[in-house]
């Protein structure tokens, strides 16, 4: 039964992962082809609650790979992630984002 819930669990990420793959791609195309530009790019600190390497890498490659964001280091101890942010409007909006999205997924499939 656990293994059905982990594949249950990678079905979910992967879905959520392609969910903001479109999202994210969208938005950038937008910015790309509009004459105003609106991107606020920054860099935030998003600490992490994970605590395995593996976690903290897959989720580092996850936000790499959503248009708009790009994972620019991890501190020593896998506590936090450097994450560049090309809409950053809100810095603790970005960082839930991340949180909420991304890592409680990890977490699922990589308990």
């Amino acid at each position: 039964m656990k293994i059905l819930a982990t594949a249950f669990a990678w079905v979910l990420l992967a879905g959520y992962v392609l969910w903001e793959i479109l999202l994210s791609s969208l938005r950038v195309a937008w910015e790309i082809l509009t004459p105003r530009p609106r991107a606020r790019p920054g860099i935030v600190r998003v600490p992490l609650d994970l605590e395995r390497e593996g976690q903290v890498a897959l989720l580092a490659h996850l936000v790499t790979l959503t248009p708009g964001t790009v994972t620019l280091d991890a501190t020593p101890e896998g506590d936090a992630l450097y994450v560049h942010v090309m809409f950053l409007d809100d810095v603790d909006d970005a960082v839930q984002g991340i949180k909420d999205g991304l890592e409680q997924r990890v977490r699922r499939v990589l308990p």
